[in-house]
């Protein structure tokens, strides 16, 4: 903390890095003042989500992301939204709704700013600024395909994108209708894998389950209870 010998200020201070300054007043004849402090942050830069998801999960370093993201899916619910570029997507956990700006599914953005965090095995972003309007529009959302082993073997290269899973099956169930927070069971007849119902918005709630052989579109996602 600073004392009566410490350096005065007389001039603006330069930094360059993230840096936490603190001050405190002194005038003959008067009680000094509190200390006052505040930390200045500077982002890292990351070009992409691949490079963002290799970053240490703290909760407390701020990253930028400079390259554009496309929005995938977005829910109601703390304000998530899902986003993904070419190699990668990450959950964006918003719930003080610091991102304002409403955007399309479809809608490029550029400029993410925020922190990541593990909650309960899933990577999460949390926003520290809006970005602001979209940076291009009516973008194609592409869905990687993969396979239910796929999943399985290599979850996190998957967590959070926009897949396609072809020819899978909704194993029989005593729920013939899809249910919010519901697991139901997939197989391709080798493997298996568990498909829950987290998105409560999605049309197909109150639905019947598909029948035979489908091919479905999903976003990987992790909780404490298991991978879906």
């Amino acid at each position: 903390d600073p004392t009566q010998t410490s350096t005065l200020y007389a001039n603006p201070i330069s930094i360059s890095q993230t840096t936490t300054l603190k001050a405190k007043a002194f005038k003959t004849g008067m009680a000094a003042s509190d200390v006052t402090s505040a930390t200045y942050s500077f982002a890292v830069q990351v070009s992409n989500l691949s490079q963002l998801r290799q970053q240490n999960p703290d909760g407390e370093t701020i990253y930028n992301v400079t390259g554009e993201v496309i929005l995938s899916y977005y829910q109601s619910f703390r304000y998530q939204k899902f986003v993904q570029d070419a190699n990668a997507g990450i959950l964006i956990d918003d719930y003080s709704h610091v991102i304002s700006t409403n955007y399309n599914i479809g809608d490029g953005i550029t400029g993410l700013s925020g922190k990541i965090s593990e909650y309960n095995g899933m990577l999460q972003f949390v926003p520290v600024a809006n970005p602001g309007q979209p940076s291009s529009t009516n973008n194609n959302v592409v869905a990687v395909t993969a396979t239910l082993a796929d999943l399985t073997a290599n979850f996190n290269n998957y967590e959070s994108r926009l897949v396609s899973i072809e020819n899978i099956s909704f194993v029989n169930s005593a729920i013939d209708t899809f249910a919010v927070g519901t697991v139901y069971q997939l197989s391709d007849g080798t493997n298996s894998f568990n498909f829950r119902t987290s998105f409560y918005d999605a049309d197909y709630i109150g639905g019947f389950l598909p029948t035979g052989q489908v091919t479905i579109a999903c976003i990987p996602h992790e909780r404490t209870d298991g991978q879906f």
